[in-house]
């Protein structure tokens, strides 16, 4: 199985700053975190499923982008690893000094440090993820294209449909785990490798993710698991979503490269938890806006205003302390190793 070169492509970025703005609505909606869904029938119960169901793609594109990217890869950076848990590490750390300044050291709080550090679902998977790269696309090359249709279709039914429609018994993490990662990147694999969907009209695959978010908006008020990752319809949604774009065509744009490059930082930044639910609920009030007439206005200007916050935040951290790390991992032999899965 041979693939294409990677080439960078600005719509994508473009994409990838979508999908932390769709991360940080989730979040606004969030019962723990904003509160903003509303669980009633009425006007802004709809308003705000329907929100929720147009957002929930964010994960699900931030893993095809990178499966697209990393399509036909044989290398495992091991510095790829170590920047990522030097940014969580370094947050985890800042964030909690900053709160200890204002609250005495319990077991509470110190239970709450560690799973700040340790327990970031999405870090840990996608290393996870990342690790097992070399070995997908070895395993991808001796497929035939009708052996991968097969291997999607057979992850799609019991690990998508089953658990949408039926039970949770053949896949129980809601899209959380490994298994929906791997089942997108065999679907960007395909993709990529046989230019499959590529004579369909862009703006059909828009059609296609409005109308999956409206069947999940509806399906919603009868199931939760509506929103899972794994959700038949939410893979749907992202899937056409990125065909969206990869067919969107853009200027190239080194801009647009560095925001994005900004996503990761901001995800570990604002969904801290010492901080996620003061953010929205303290400093941006969402439970006051919940049944408001300016809860649409309201949700962008808070997402914008954290966007742009954890950017100003991370700027000042690389500025800072990037060039003192770089020099210190460089003295480190293994943090600058690569491995080759031929």
């Amino acid at each position: 199985m041979k693939v294409e070169k990677n080439i960078r492509n600005s719509s994508l970025d473009l994409l990838k700053i979508i999908s932390i703005l769709f991360i940080l609505i989730l979040h606004y909606m969030n019962g723990s975190i904003g509160g903003g869904l509303s669980s009633s029938y009425d006007f802004y119960g709809i308003i705000s499923h329907l929100i929720e169901s147009f957002a929930i793609v964010g994960v699900n594109l931030f893993v095809l982008i990178s499966s697209y990217y990393l399509i036909d890869k044989k290398t495992i950076k091991i510095r790829k690893i170590i920047d990522i848990l030097i940014i969580l590490l370094f947050y985890g750390i800042l964030i909690y000094l900053v709160y200890l300044v204002f609250n005495p050291i319990d077991i509470k709080n110190l239970k709450i440090f560690f799973h700040t550090i340790f327990s970031r679902w999405f870090i840990y998977i996608y290393i996870i993820f990342y690790l097992l790269i070399p070995y997908l696309n070895k395993f991808l090359k001796n497929l035939t294209k009708k052996q991968l249709e097969y291997l999607i279709l057979i992850m799609l039914f019991f690990f998508s449909i089953y658990p949408t429609f039926l039970t949770n018994v053949t896949v129980s993490d809601s899209g959380y785990g490994i298994i929906n990662f791997i089942l997108l990147f065999f679907i960007i694999g395909y993709y990529k490798e046989y230019k499959v969907l590529l004579n369909i009209n862009k703006y059909i695959y828009l059609i296609i993710y409005i109308l999956f978010t409206i069947l999940t908006t509806i399906f919603s008020f009868f199931a939760n698991r509506a929103w899972s990752y794994n959700s038949i319809f939410v893979i749907i949604s992202s899937v056409s979503l990125f065909l969206f774009f990869c067919k969107l065509k853009i200027k190239s744009s080194s801009k647009l490269q560095i925001i994005s490059s900004y996503s990761l930082p901001i995800y570990i930044i604002h969904e801290n938890a010492f901080i996620s639910k003061k953010i929205y609920q303290g400093i941006f009030k969402t439970l006051k806006y919940k049944t408001s007439p300016l809860l649409i206005p309201h949700l962008f200007f808070t997402c914008i205003c954290i966007f742009i916050g954890c950017v100003i935040i991370e700027l000042i951290r690389r500025k800072l302390f990037t060039p003192l790390i770089n020099k210190l991992l460089l003295k480190i032999p293994f943090f600058n190793k690569e491995f080759t899965i031929n």
